[in-house]
């Protein structure tokens, strides 16, 4: 389910994607109006898939280049599609990705709504179930989707995970220090009793005769690229990343050649 909100405390007309190859319109069985649908082989959003998710923002918003609308999607990689950057540019969508893993402290879906949202989705699930005496398959899940949606993507609900966030309003402040800092594991000593130390002393088959293990392969290190917050519809930005795309493709081109 792709969910987009606005710091107006309104929400548009969700967009569900289907773990099917292709889309078929009864997908959106019992569906509110206005819903929108697309299919993956996966389920999961890509970089394809980002440029519908687009023109269904468009379609309810109506953004200009005169109007424009602020879009702060996460840094995943499916939202930096080219083709996508363009249309969002062409239809006054200004794209500000998040700094990367800060959702769970920037994404207000993921701080207030969503939560909430699947406890009342399961809910529905279980009614369907006393119900009918089935479990949901994935016709059903349009009409789940749209009992619970509108008990939770309440005004209430949304102002406050944008205000949460320190979004809207814009507080600086809404982290304390120690938000910042890395996670440490805690060190705890080892209490052994004595039926655990004579454990420890037995001798197993495998320390006489160890298994044959396989050597370890070579891996080389990948690196992984430093990413910040970023404005993709930037035009210097859309130009890196058309670059970075052409020599992909020539990569993958020399490859099938040679």
């Amino acid at each position: 389910m792709v969910a987009i909100i606005s710091a107006s405390g309104t929400a548009l007309p969700t967009f569900l994607m289907f773990p099917r190859m292709n889309f078929k319109n009864h997908m959106l069985h019992n569906a509110p109006p206005r819903y929108g649908g697309a299919a993956t082989a996966s389920g999961w959003m890509n970089s394809e898939l980002f440029l519908p998710v687009l023109q269904h923002s468009v379609k309810h918003q109506r953004p200009t280049e005169e109007h424009p609308r602020l879009m702060i999607p996460d840094n995943h990689e499916s939202h930096t599609s080219i083709t996508a950057i363009s249309y969002a540019k062409e239809n006054g969508i200004i794209l500000l990705t998040l700094p990367p893993h800060t959702s769970h402290k920037l994404q207000p879906l993921d701080v207030v709504v969503f939560a909430s949202f699947k406890k009342l989705y399961n809910t529905a699930c279980c009614d369907l179930m006393a119900d009918t005496g089935r479990s949901s398959i994935i016709y059903d899940v349009a009409g789940l989707v749209g009992r619970a949606f509108p008990l939770v993507f309440t005004s209430q609900n949304i102002c406050s995970g944008f205000r949460a966030c320190g979004i809207e309003l814009l507080n600086r402040d809404i982290f304390r220090p120690e938000d910042y800092l890395p996670t440490y594991l805690i060190n705890q000593p080892l209490q052994t009793s004595q039926d655990e130390c004579k454990r420890t002393e037995q001798i197993s088959p495998e320390d006489i005769w160890p298994h044959p293990k396989a050597p370890l392969a070579r891996r080389k290190k990948k690196k992984n690229k430093k990413s910040k917050s970023i404005i993709l519809t930037n035009t210097s930005v859309k130009i890196i990343l058309e670059d970075e795309a052409t020599l992909t493709k020539e990569r993958k081109m020399k490859y099938l050649i040679g």
